[in-house]
This record gives structure tokens, C-alpha cells and sequence, in this order.
């Protein structure tokens, strides 16, 4: 439980530093910190009904700061929660370049469930143009992302997990 929660707090702390660096300096890349929070659930076999709820709450945490429908983000990361869950317990691999590949994978299926969403909704194929121009420095910073993450969570999980020492006491 403690991990699921690591995971899904640090990858909304890194959401939040990008945000304010995206809108500081007008960057036009986002990397998707929720699909690596996926990917390392996925990956790492952490609890799937907890790690389910901590990725719907998440989910729905960044819903509020994309513009659109509500709940269509929050519906197409559950989408890719449950495809990566279900890819990944028949491929299952904790190298890191692995990690690398699904992230990318997985981060091009949330992109384009994203642009099929917006464009069936606002019937306008301009979010495919926006889709395609957009994925390849999505997937290079998602990619280049996620060993930092994990080593992110790697370390909090020391801070915050209490060791027992052996003492004479």
C-alpha cells in the first residue's frame, strides 16, 4: 500500500514541477507521468486494486488541470491502466529497458486515445494533427523520464519505510 501511494505521489509531484516549468518557459512537450506511474505499478507487481484506486484518484487530480470534457483524461489513463495491467502480467520484464519501451508504447496508446476522444467529441480531425506533431517529443521525454521516476520512488521508499536495526535493547 505504502509503495502504491510513493508511486502516485511522486508522479503527481513531477506533473506539478512540469506544469510550472511548461508555463514559466512555454514549452509545447509534456511527458506523461501518469503512465509511468502505470508502467512502474505494472512492473513492480504492486497490489492491482489499490493501485487501481491511487491511479483513478490521480487520474481524476489531473483531470481538473486539462481542459476539455471532464473525465475524459481520467477515462483514457484508466484505459491504459488496464491494458498495460493486462500486456504486462503475460510479458512481465523489470529491466529498465523494457520499462523504457512500454512506457513508450503505452504513452502513444494514451496520446491517441486522447485525440480520438477530442475528435469524436468536438468532431474536428485538427487534435490527430496535434497528436502527430506532438507524440515524438512526448515519447522521448516520457522515455528519458522514466528511470528518473523510478529511482524517485526507489529513494522515498527508503526515506519513508522504517527499517529495524538489529540492537541488544
Amino acid at each position: 500500500m505504502k509503495r502504491v501511494i510513493i508511486n502516485v505521489v511522486t508522479a503527481f509531484i513531477c506533473m506539478l514541477i512540469q506544469m510550472n516549468i511548461t508555463s514559466a518557459f512555454g514549452i509545447d512537450t509534456l511527458c506523461q507521468y501518469g503512465v509511468i506511474a502505470i508502467i512502474l505499478s505494472a512492473a513492480t507487481s504492486m497490489n492491482l486494486v489499490t493501485s487501481s484506486v491511487a491511479t483513478l484518484i490521480f487520474a481524476l487530480l489531473c483531470d481538473i488541470f486539462v481542459s476539455g470534457p471532464i473525465g475524459i483524461y481520467a477515462f483514457c489513463l484508466m484505459l491504459v491502466f488496464g491494458i498495460t495491467h493486462a500486456l504486462l502480467s503475460r510479458f512481465r520484464s523489470e529491466r529498465m529497458i523494457a520499462l523504457m519501451i512500454w512506457a513508450a508504447v503505452m504513452t502513444a496508446v494514451f496520446e491517441l486515445l486522447l485525440a480520438c476522444a477530442y475528435a469524436g467529441i468536438y468532431k474536428d480531425f485538427h487534435y490527430f494533427m496535434i497528436f502527430v506533431n506532438h507524440l515524438w517529443k512526448d515519447l522521448i521525454l516520457t522515455v528519458l523520464m522514466t528511470p528518473a521516476v523510478m529511482y524517485l520512488n526507489q529513494l522515498a521508499e527508503k526515506i519513508f519505510t522504517h527499517r529495524k536495526t538489529s540492537s541488544l535493547v
